[in-house]
């Protein structure tokens, strides 16, 4: 998915990343990290993590990037990951 896409399903609307929870939840679980640990890496607050993860923040494309980061993967892979979980739902 290039940056392109990645931005025009942002600009689709934030309900398409309202759900990136259980992706984040997900993945820091699997790495062994707190919710402290990810905030650090991905440079935000452990509040900001908490709320993502109960689904009452929805992520910028800036905070996708540094979750990406934080997660040891990459923003398409991360993206891609919400839309399959879109598709299912």
């Amino acid at each position: 998915m290039s940056a392109r896409q990645m931005r025009e399903l942002i600009d689709e609307g934030d309900d398409d990343l309202a759900v990136p929870d259980d992706v984040v939840r997900r993945r820091r679980t699997e790495l062994g990290l707190t919710q402290e640990e990810l905030a650090h890496r991905a440079g935000v607050s452990m509040r900001y993590i908490s709320l993502l993860e109960t689904q009452k923040h929805q992520p910028t494309l800036d905070t996708i990037n540094g979750l990406s980061e934080g997660l040891e993967t990459t923003m398409t892979t991360l993206v891609s990951e919400i839309e399959d979980l879109l598709r299912e739902s």
